[in-house]
C-alpha cells in the first residue's frame, strides 16, 4: 500500500477556517491495502501466565504470536478456547499508556463462552511519540492497517464464524476502533471505552507544537478523526462507555461523539475514572455475549 502524504488529493478546501464537507470515499482510500499479502503468522509459543496473574481454565490456550502488516511486524496474544468452533472472534486494543495484557482477563473469560481473542500490541502512540500532523498521519494509517490485518488473521482461521466478530478498545484503542468501523464492515459489535472525537485532543499531552503546526493539525485532523468516521459505522452496533470523573474526556466531548454515531448505538456513563471499573468491564462482556450470540 502506498501512503500518499499529499492531502490535497482529498479536496479539503479551507475557507474562512471552515472545512468543506469531507468526501468519505476518498478518505477511506487512505486505508486501502493488499488483503492478499501473506500474514506470515509466527507462533512463538505459550508465555508464562504466572506473570499476568491469571489462571487459564482447562482447555484454554494462550500463545504469543506475530503477524505482518504494511507497517511491519505486529506482536499479539492469541487466546483460543477448546474445540473446533465455530467461534466468535474479538480484536482487543489497549489504552495509552498500557500493554496488550490489559484485556487478558476478559479474553480468558470469554474463551469459555466460545471466543477466539487477538490482543495486539499497539504502535501509535505507544512506540513513537506523536509529532506533526504529517508524521502522525502515516503512523495512524499504519495503526489502522494493523487492525485490519488483525481481522484478516481471525478470518483466516477455520474455526471462526465470520458473521460474529467483535472489537474492544480503550482510549486510543477505542479511537482507532471507531476509524476501523468506518472503513471495514466486517465487525458486528464494538465496545468503545473513553474515546474522544479528535486525535488533536490527545496530541496536546505530548511535546509542544509551534503555532503554525497547531493550526495545520487542527485543520487537517478531521481527515483521520473518529468524529468523522463514526458517522459511517453502520451496520455495526456501538457501545460507548464513558467516565463521569474523566479528566481527559469531557462530558461534552463524549456526548458529541455519541450523537454523531450511527444507529444502532448505546452509551453508558460510569462513576469511575478514565480507566473505568469492573462494572464497565462486566457490561462490556455482557454486550459481546448478547450481540455475538455467545453461550
Amino acid at each position: 500500500m502506498k501512503i500518499n502524504n499529499d492531502i490535497n488529493q482529498f479536496r479539503f478546501l479551507l475557507s474562512n477556517n471552515a472545512m468543506t464537507p469531507l468526501n468519505f470515499d476518498q478518505l477511506a482510500q487512505q486505508f486501502d491495502y493488499d488483503s492478499t499479502m501473506p500474514l506470515n503468522i509466527q507462533d512463538l509459543g505459550q508465555p508464562n501466565v504466572a506473570q499476568f496473574q491469571i489462571t487459564l481454565p482447562e482447555g484454554v490456550i494462550l500463545n504469543d504470536i506475530t503477524y505482518t502488516t504494511p507497517g511491519g511486524i505486529v506482536k499479539g496474544y492469541l487466546v483460543k478456547p477448546q474445540g473446533n468452533g465455530p467461534f466468535a472472534g474479538v480484536l482487543w486494543v489497549h489504552q495509552f499508556p498500557g500493554t496488550n495484557t490489559e484485556f487478558l482477563p476478559e479474553a480468558v473469560s470469554l474463551a469459555g463462552q466460545g471466543v477466539v481473542s487477538l490482543l495486539i500490541e499497539g504502535r501509535y502512540p505507544w512506540q513513537s511519540e506523536p509529532g506533526t500532523f504529517d508524521v502522525d498521519r502515516v503512523s495512524l494509517i499504519r495503526q489502522i492497517l494493523d487492525l485490519r490485518r488483525g481481522l484478516d488473521l481471525l478470518l483466516a482461521r477455520n474455526d471462526i464464524d465470520a458473521s460474529r466478530l467483535g472489537f474492544v478498545g480503550h482510549d486510543y484503542g477505542a479511537m482507532h476502533g471507531i476509524v476501523l468501523a468506518g472503513v471495514d464492515k466486517g465487525v458486528k459489535a464494538y465496545t468503545l471505552m473513553t474515546p474522544t472525537g479528535s486525535y488533536y485532543d490527545w496530541r496536546t499531552y505530548f511535546s509542544p507544537l509551534n503555532i503554525n503546526e497547531q493550526e495545520q493539525y487542527i485543520q487537517r485532523s478531521p481527515t483521520l478523526d473518529p468524529l468523522t468516521y463514526v458517522r459511517y459505522s453502520e451496520p455495526a452496533r456501538l457501545f460507548f462507555q464513558f467516565s463521569q470523573q474523566d479528566k481527559f474526556v469531557s462530558k461534552e466531548n463524549a456526548e458529541t461523539l455519541f450523537a454523531a454515531a450511527n444507529e444502532p448505538k448505546q452509551m453508558k456513563m460510569y462513576d469511575a475514572l478514565h480507566d473505568l471499573d469492573n462494572v464497565a468491564r462486566l457490561d462490556c462482556e455482557r454486550f459481546l455475549v448478547d450481540v455475538l450470540s455467545l453461550k
